[in-house]
């Protein structure tokens, strides 16, 4: 099998998102307000000005992190809006399904959150872990083409993020969930019911116009947020064994917190594990590997 690379994955999945919720969008209710892909839009056009500018000066790392800038904003934007359109085609939810599945394992949502809600610093922490989430992912671009130039290992991170979106994508379409804080009858410290409503609202095809301000991570199962730290982590492999140390714990404080700040069950862990396992797999498959610089 010819190889490819991760640049040519990273831009082949972008095109399927863009694409797929090309198709979609007339299918469903929702309306998307015009200036959400506006700005973005905007922004894109750009970082690929002064990309041009940069590869006439000769600065290839530079030019990388600019479209790699480019691909993850499109993507990222793209991702948000196809979330809200797959409810409306399954509006059966699968929270009791996943709680028994839990229970079945030992250890429940209910469980964890009890536990960590028990001690109220432990749960701020791990609140503002979870909240750092796309802090930390938009750091990842500038760092790994601009800091550490390493653009082969940028694109084949973004092409492995892309494709477990893709995964996570179809599997929340096919096992749509709300929330296991909201099912276990938790206080709502993190709104919950905002989630909750939406989802309940697209079920039911009754949701109105989707903004930027009005936007919000919907997908359960699987944990987006757990499959995308597994991935980063696993960009540090190559690090030093202290810079590879702080990734690992810090992708088990953010698997802990996915739990009590994100609100999902147990199985949505799994099921973030298996999709970055499987997008590290296609992406190998598809492009073989580079050795460390």
């Amino acid at each position: 099998m010819r190889k490819t690379t991760p640049a040519v994955v990273a831009l082949a999945a972008t095109v399927v998102l863009i694409v797929g919720t090309a198709v979609l969008l007339p299918l469903s209710h929702v309306s998307v307000e015009g200036s959400f892909f506006a700005k973005v839009t905007v922004g894109v056009f750009v970082l690929q000005i002064l990309a041009v500018r940069y590869r006439r000066q000769g600065e290839a790392a530079l030019v990388a992190a600019l479209n790699g800038a480019c691909l993850l904003t499109a993507f990222t934007t793209v991702y948000a809006v196809t979330q809200y359109l797959l409810p409306e085609h399954n509006p059966a939810f699968w929270d009791s399904a996943f709680a028994r599945f839990d229970a079945a394992l030992g250890l429940t949502a209910d469980d964890i959150v009890r536990w960590t809600r028990a001690r109220p610093t432990i749960d701020l922490v791990l609140a503002k872990i979870y909240y750092l989430f796309f802090f930390h992912l938009a750091l990842y671009v500038p760092y790994a083409a601009g800091i550490r130039r390493n653009p082969w290992r940028m694109y084949e991170t973004l092409a492995n993020m892309f494709v477990c979106a893709l995964y996570g994508l179809v599997l929340f379409g096919l096992f749509p969930a709300k929330n296991a804080v909201f099912f276990y009858g938790h206080e709502d410290l993190y709104h919950t019911a905002r989630l909750v409503d939406h989802l309940d609202q697209l079920s039911r095809g009754a949701f109105g116009v989707l903004s930027h301000q009005n936007a919000q991570g919907l997908i359960q199962f699987p944990s987006f947020h757990v499959a995308i730290a597994v991935l980063l982590c696993w960009d540090l492999r190559y690090e030093h064994r202290v810079v590879l140390a702080i990734g690992i714990v810090w992708t088990a404080l953010m698997t802990w917190s996915a739990v009590t700040t994100g609100g999902h069950y147990v199985i949505d862990i799994w099921g973030g594990l298996v999709i970055a396992g499987a997008a590290v797999a296609t992406v190998r498959l598809l492009c073989g590997s580079k050795p460390q610089d």
